[in-house]
């Protein structure tokens, strides 16, 4: 009779390291007593309420290919703690025509309906034992936050430990995340610093939000349900004051996630707004898109609004109004002085950016085909990404097309008058056209909204 034994422990321990070789000897010693040939040995250093181990994994491949006549553990709680997973995997043992055996738990025996009993009542026990463990270890977690301890792990960028393992700050990479905040502050791009610091965005983004930077132990956003194994990202969760010093300031730290909700904001919502992002309140505050319906026609309105003071002006008064002064400025004869504006730093990055979502489009893919995702998983990461690609690739030719038509020399004879005609005849789908060109000539737009409107324009 052929014997596959199976052996687990949860951590790297030593003293679990010498558990699991005391299980595999009390395994084999049974196999030989019995009269058992031992087909196979698997192991696994994780815990039990995780069903992807590697060695389960291998062991269910085995059970399908009916490899073996039984299974031998020193315990059934090594095979796994959820009595779910116990239940079916007693199931497909049996469907398989092979017998189970827990040495230390000889009254285990899945063969009779008095065993399959007590092998019911055990799993149970064993799953109750795991989530008493989960309790108390998560009891342990949050006392250790309370007490401005860091739970363990690798450190965030900027800090390391001394000899006596306490936290430190690492002044080399401090520096890096501190140029990472001033940075983002001026420029609000992600993508810019990406360039920069050869360091992925989303590397950044988290970098960006991390409250470990101002001395803070965030506790409880990620919440990993027991029952499922799922992680909930939680929006609300604790942070404590934390015993390691802090690398940035509080004042930048909130400055940032301000100006971080403004940019994602600004991002999921495609803005039908000529001068948005260079429009600025007299207040100082930057004016940025609002969307609403008419109370009446209940038709589709969009207004200016300020983000400090929340003052409003509805968009074709303030633009038509803008325009008005724009073509009205003495510089703007300068126009038919230009003779090309150089896009090509722009056009690398955006060639680099959509490189990295094609590589990710790839891996994506190949991890479908090896059975890592399903098929609605991969259907809506696959979705987002196109629709960034499909978005870049706009960007990119509305770039070339400028830069074409910039560079033609003949179509530029009179700047001003393409300018007002394009101007006078446009629709929605120039409004990305126009912006771009108001962005390379104008530096900011400064306007008190109050009546008499008061504008003042400053070119690049």
């Amino acid at each position: 009779m052929k014997a596959l034994i199976y052996t687990r422990v949860s951590t790297t321990m030593q003293e679990d390291r010498q558990s699991l070789h005391f299980q595999i000897e009390k395994c084999k010693d049974f196999c030989q007593f019995k009269g058992f040939e031992v087909y196979n040995i698997l192991e696994d250093v994780q815990s039990g309420a995780d069903d992807d181990r590697e060695g389960f994994i291998k062991l269910q491949k085995e059970i399908d290919k009916k490899s073996f006549d039984i299974l031998v553990v020193y315990e059934s709680s090594r095979v796994s703690r959820k009595t779910i997973t116990m239940l079916n995997f007693i199931l497909e043992l049996e469907k398989a025509g092979i017998k189970f055996v827990s040495i230390s738990q000889p009254e285990l025996d899945t063969t009779t309906p008095t065993g399959m009993l007590f092998f019911q009542i055990q799993s149970s026990l064993g799953e109750y034992e795991r989530k008493q463990i989960s309790h108390r270890v998560k009891s342990n977690k949050f006392q250790r936050a309370k007490d401005g301890k860091f739970q363990g792990g690798n450190l965030p960028l900027g800090y390391k430990r001394d000899s006596e393992g306490n936290t430190i700050i690492d002044e080399p990479n401090a520096l890096i995340v501190k140029n990472i905040f001033t940075m983002y502050k001026e420029t609000k791009s992600l993508s810019v610093i990406s360039k920069r610091i050869d360091k992925n965005i989303s590397s950044i983004l988290w970098i960006l939000k991390n409250h470990f930077y101002i001395g803070l132990l965030p506790y409880g956003r990620r919440e990993n349900n027991i029952n499922t194994g799922r992680v909930k990202i939680n929006k609300v969760f604790h942070t404590f004051k934390a015993i390691h010093p802090s690398i940035i300031e509080k004042e930048l730290f909130e400055e940032v996630q301000e100006l971080l909700k403004i940019c994602i904001k600004t991002r999921n919502n495609p803005s039908y707004l000529l001068f948005s992002g260079i429009l600025h309140c007299t207040c100082g505050g930057k004016m940025y898109q609002r969307k609403f319906k008419h109370w009446r026609t209940k038709a589709t309105k969009y207004s200016y609004r300020c983000e400090v003071c929340k003052g409003t002006i509805s968009k074709n008064i303030l633009e038509k109004y803008v325009i008005k002064q724009i073509l009205d400025l003495q510089e703007l004869n300068e126009l038919n002085e230009i003779k090309s504006i150089d896009t090509s730093e722009r056009e690398k990055i955006i060639e680099d950016m959509l490189n990295k979502l094609r590589s990710e489009k790839d891996k994506l893919v190949s991890l479908y085909t090896k059975g890592f995702l399903s098929e609605d998983e991969i259907e809506n990461k696959l979705k987002k990404i196109e629709k960034d690609i499909s978005g870049l690739l706009d960007e990119l030719d509305r770039l070339k097309t400028l830069t074409y038509n910039i560079k033609d020399k003949e179509s530029f004879n009179n700047n001003l008058k393409t300018l007002k005609e394009v101007i006078a005849n446009r629709t929605d789908d120039d409004i990305n056209d126009l912006k771009s060109i108001f962005k390379l000539m104008i530096e900011r737009i400064d306007i008190n909204s109050k009546t008499p409107l008061d504008v003042h324009i400053v070119l690049h």
